[in-house]
């Protein structure tokens, strides 16, 4: 006895993986090249931005964790996932443990 389960086709989605990623990446190809020519800066500037950007956040960072050692970190780090979680878990209208 056949039922209906049996006889249904399933699509196949592997078949179309491929095009999907093709079409990903030419996308990307294609956003990088238009960001490029509408860009408001010059190359040179548009890097040199950039750089002093990264190493502003990089000296922030270095700073911050200057003198800490991993475990210090990690302990500050499992404390603030306690505090995220707490509040997360806190329903609307009820006290905060």
């Amino acid at each position: 006895m056949n039922t209906d389960s049996e006889n249904t086709i399933q699509p196949d989605y592997q078949d179309h993986t491929g095009i999907f990623f093709g079409g990903v990446i030419m996308g990307a190809i294609a956003g990088g090249i238009l960001a490029l020519w509408y860009a408001p800066r010059s190359g040179e500037e548009s890097l040199n931005l950039i750089l002093n950007r990264v190493g502003g956040v990089q000296s922030k960072i270095m700073n911050r964790v200057r003198g800490e050692s991993i475990e210090d970190s990690l302990q500050e780090g499992r404390a603030l996932a306690h505090r995220y979680r707490a509040r997360v878990a806190h329903r609307p209208g009820e006290p905060q443990p």
